[in-house]
């Protein structure tokens, strides 16, 4: 595996794990919540925070994206379903 593919492999898992943690976070406290609480969560730095989500809203924006993913993933996975 090349350096640049590892790069955007940890990238993304950086990502995920973000995202998880702002799930987390905003579902226990609020969407005010600090988001230093999603970057100790994460166990991650405040740079990594920001280098994958330069705001707030564009963590929200993904988390909602990454929910209609889901639920499209899941529709799609109950289509040969015979009750469907």
């Amino acid at each position: 595996m090349s350096s640049s593919t590892t790069r955007r492999s940890d990238a993304a898992t950086r990502r995920a794990q973000l995202l998880d943690a702002a799930d987390a976070v905003f579902t226990a406290h609020g969407v005010n919540a600090p988001l230093e609480l999603v970057v100790q969560r994460a166990g991650v730095g405040r740079a990594t925070l920001y280098r994958q989500f330069p705001d707030r809203h564009a963590i929200f924006l993904a988390l909602m994206e990454r929910a209609a993913q889901r639920t499209q993933d899941q529709a799609e996975s109950l289509n040969d379903r015979p009750d469907a």
